[in-house]
This record gives structure tokens, C-alpha cells and sequence, in this order.
């Protein structure tokens, strides 16, 4: 009687070895690609937020000037108005700056109605993406 010739189990190990790694090389891809997800989503989070604290700001003066521009652009590093909007630049730390360190500028646009001041406020990134935008109304002192 002729016995088969018996094979250790090296090759079993051998392929479950690497069957295991595998498994791991794509749960590690995985997290990579989450945890690169979640780098963005924090940068654009904080974009926002930064971006909200600017406009908010401009916003309070506005109305604490009682809607009065030139009050407000006194206080305000701004730029003259270009077709009736007033911007404003601002480095990532939120501190007044020339244009070209900018990354945020500040979009203000006023006008009049019914004896109120009105200031649309819109923040831009450096590309010019949109993150915040708000209304703010003042009351005009001189008004009837």
C-alpha cells in the first residue's frame, strides 16, 4: 500500500498570511483616505468659522456706527468702493492686510431704505468661494 506524501501545513500558513495582509493593506487605504477626509472637512470648517467672526464683526461695527460708512471704513482698513461695494482683506488670522496676502476678503454693500442702513456682508476665501454671508441693519441717526 502506497502512502500519499504528507505536506506540512506551509503553505496553508503561507497563503492565510497573505490573505491577512491584504485585509489590512485596504482597511489601511481606508483610514488613509478618512482620515485625509476629515484634514479637509476640519480646514473648511475652520475657513467658516473664521469667516463668520469676520463678518460678524463688520456687522457689529456697522450697526454700532449707526450705518455710517465712512465711520466704518474709518475704523477698517478698506479699499474705495467699486460700484457701490466696499471690500476689505484679511489674513488667515483674521488681521487686516494687502490684497495680495489676503485669505479672506470682506464684501460690504449699503444702501438706504426707508431711513435704515443696510449692509449686505459677504466673506470670501483667497479663490473666491463664498463661506458667510449676512444682512445687517442699522438705524441712521438723522433719520426722519
Amino acid at each position: 500500500m502506497k502512502t500519499l506524501p504528507r505536506r506540512n501545513g506551509a503553505l496553508l500558513f503561507l497563503t492565510e498570511l497573505l490573505v491577512s495582509i491584504l485585509v489590512l493593506a485596504v482597511a489601511a487605504a481606508f483610514c488613509v483616505k478618512l482620515f485625509a477626509d476629515a484634514r479637509e472637512m476640519r480646514q473648511k470648517s475652520a475657513a467658516i468659522t473664521q469667516a463668520a467672526v469676520l463678518a460678524q464683526n463688520a456687522a457689529e461695527v456697522f450697526k454700532g456706527k449707526d450705518g455710517a460708512l465712512e465711520a466704518f471704513f474709518g475704523i477698517k482698513s478698506g479699499e474705495a468702493p467699486v460700484d457701490g461695494v466696499y471690500s476689505m482683506s484679511y489674513d488667515a488670522q483674521g488681521v487686516a492686510c494687502d490684497k495680495e496676502q489676503a485669505a479672506y476678503v470682506l464684501m460690504l454693500c449699503a444702501a438706504e431704505q426707508n431711513g435704515l442702513s443696510v449692509a449686505d456682508i459677504s466673506v470670501y476665501d483667497a479663490g473666491g468661494e463664498a463661506l458667510f454671508a449676512l444682512r445687517a441693519v442699522a438705524l441712521r441717526e438723522d433719520a426722519p
